[in-house]
């Protein structure tokens, strides 16, 4: 982590999340309210842990034509396990499929 802790840290990191074994969940939500702290771009692409890209990610991806970020996502589950099972690893994942998210730097200032 490279911002303390956040105030009562104590009374909020007993909360569990599953998957997360040792709060290290709590920690990086925490810092995704910083990361204007870390960057002078207008926007910041943040994406989680176990966000996996299958091609490229560049401006062209992330913005249209006009400079305007791309709003993506997913709306059915998706099925990982061929692409892991090709590429020889486990297949008992869960992977974020709509990341990185775009996120205007101007609007995590506090």
């Amino acid at each position: 982590a490279f911002e303390p802790p956040p105030p009562r840290l104590r009374e909020w990191v007993e909360l569990r999340r599953k998957g997360s074994r040792i709060y290290g969940w709590q920690r990086a939500s925490w810092s995704h309210f910083n990361l204007d702290d870390y960057s002078s771009a207008d926007f910041i692409a943040q994406m989680d842990a176990d966000t996996i890209f299958h091609t490229w990610v560049d401006e062209e991806l992330l913005f249209d034509d006009f400079g305007r970020p791309r709003v993506t996502g997913i709306t059915h589950w998706s099925d990982f396990a061929p692409v892991l099972r090709l590429m020889y690893l486990q297949t008992d994942f869960d992977f974020m499929a709509g990341q990185p998210m775009l996120l205007r730097r101007e609007h995590l200032k506090a």
